[in-house]
């Protein structure tokens, strides 16, 4: 006699966007059939009992750089371990790449040696030369690309007349402009000041960076990307004072999203 399910997780503690809630999962196949109460465990070639664990669909990860010590395969073998199912990655162009070569370059590499579902975001370091490829790349499928407000001195800050040109082309053609903001120049001058000479110390390093100017570059982001009608993502939102704009942004019926990283949440200048 056929089982009803491949594989049944009882007992545990099911995690959805619609809330938290006991009930057990049945999967036939790769699809997930039955979430329900009391599901028969006779019906199932496998149980797995789930009792005092949480059970959440596959997680995605949206914010992956492959480009330290590790690559596409380490990234995705560790995600495996911790639940997560799909990747995001940043394929990097930086000054003097072509952003369609390095994304093709990803594409391939990605399709080749990733053990999980992926996708791609475009990243660029020398706007000018990168944001009129956009529309390239979008052809292979890539619909979100990040630019930097900060790093001026090095030559990777995206200014706002790039910044706006390319969230204008995203904007005609459904895709989403993810920024790092923070202002690059004001930065660079308060490193200088607090980072460099004989009385350099890591403990200015919060003062090298003030939540003003991530508020400002949040700020600028919003508005430039009302002008033109493109979505916006907001990466690594640290400060506590960013979040009003975000928020009015939102109620103002613009499409803005953020993200933050457990350390700004939970990490202090008094740490430091």
């Amino acid at each position: 006699m056929d089982k009803q399910y491949d594989l049944l997780l009882a007992g545990g503690t099911v995690v959805t966007g619609s809330g938290v809630r006991r009930a057990d999962v049945g999967v036939r196949g790769e699809t997930v059939i039955a979430v329900e109460a009391n599901l028969p465990r006779a019906g199932a070639s496998e149980v797995v009992d789930a009792t005092g664990k949480y059970i959440f669909p596959g997680i995605i990860d949206v914010h992956v750089h492959p480009v330290y010590l590790d690559d596409v395969e380490a990234s995705s073998r560790v995600a495996a371990y911790g639940g997560t199912t799909t990747l995001l990655h940043f394929a990097y162009a930086r000054p003097g790449d072509s952003l369609l070569q390095k994304v093709e370059e990803m594409l391939k590499d990605a399709a080749a040696r990733s053990r999980l579902d992926f996708g791609l975001h475009g990243g660029m370091f020398e706007a000018p030369r990168q944001v009129p490829e956009i529309p390239a790349v979008m052809e292979l499928g890539v619909r979100t690309f990040k630019f930097f407000l900060t790093y001026l001195k090095q030559g990777w800050y995206t200014d706002d007349y790039q910044l706006i040109k390319a969230m204008d082309i995203l904007a005609g053609r459904g895709g989403m402009a993810i920024v790092h903001c923070e202002n690059g120049g004001a930065i660079d001058y308060l490193e200088d000041k607090y980072l460099k000479g004989p009385n350099a110390s890591a403990k200015f390093f919060n003062a090298s960076r003030p939540a003003a100017l991530e508020e400002e570059g949040v700020f600028r982001t919003i508005r430039l990307a009302e002008v033109v009608g493109c979505k916006v993502y907001i990466p690594h939102v640290t400060a506590g004072r960013v979040l009003r704009h975000i928020r009015l942004a939102r109620e103002e019926g613009l499409t803005v999203f953020a993200e933050t990283c457990p350390q700004y949440l939970s990490l202090t200048q008094d740490i430091l």
